[in-house]
């Protein structure tokens, strides 16, 4: 029956089938940080909850996490360590306060870079720690929470950072 099918009819069959596939990815892409940017090993992750990067298939570990959490991010999915590998999926997703929101209430992801592979245990970050630059820079010290004064007003919430990068000294504040 396939054969008296002509190859154009069978070509955009299968091309509406993987669209809707796509469209699956993307959409759990936007309810875990940097989703979008999940690399292993070099390459990019578009089936991030499964063991193959393009194509889906079976879950991968933090898939099977996922759709246990009920395929939401919180608190819980980001402080597990669904591969095993000694960091947490937050920590790998650019999420290690566990904060972030699908909304953007939280703001954007602590980290958009060295995203890692929550899912498999050869996929590590190189980056370290959370809350404000420190973890992209090998850790930060707070100088200094609460109020700070610009323009001679207090603003309350803020904690100073500053971070040494060889003989000089990056310092930024964040809200807290």
């Amino acid at each position: 029956m396939l054969s008296s099918i002509p190859a154009c009819v069978k070509a955009v069959l299968v091309a509406g089938c993987l669209g809707r596939v796509v469209e699956a990815w993307d959409a759990y892409q936007t309810i875990i940080p940097n989703g979008k940017m999940v690399m292993r090993n070099g390459q990019s992750w578009l089936a991030v909850g499964h063991v193959s990067a393009d194509t889906g298939g079976d879950r991968n570990p933090f898939g099977v996490a996922f759709a246990s959490a009920g395929y939401e991010w919180n608190a819980d999915l980001c402080k597990q360590d669904s591969d095993g590998d000694g960091q947490t999926n937050g920590h790998e997703l650019g999420d290690p306060d566990c904060v972030w929101m699908p909304d953007g209430s939280a703001g954007a992801p602590f980290r958009d870079i060295d995203i890692s592979h929550p899912g498999f245990a050869d996929s590590k970050t190189g980056a370290s720690g959370g809350g404000g630059f420190g973890g992209l820079f090998g850790g930060g010290d707070d100088v200094g929470s609460g109020e700070v004064e610009k323009d001679g007003l207090p603003r309350a919430g803020v904690a100073v950072t500053a971070i040494a990068l060889g003989a000089a000294v990056l310092a930024f504040a964040r809200q807290v």
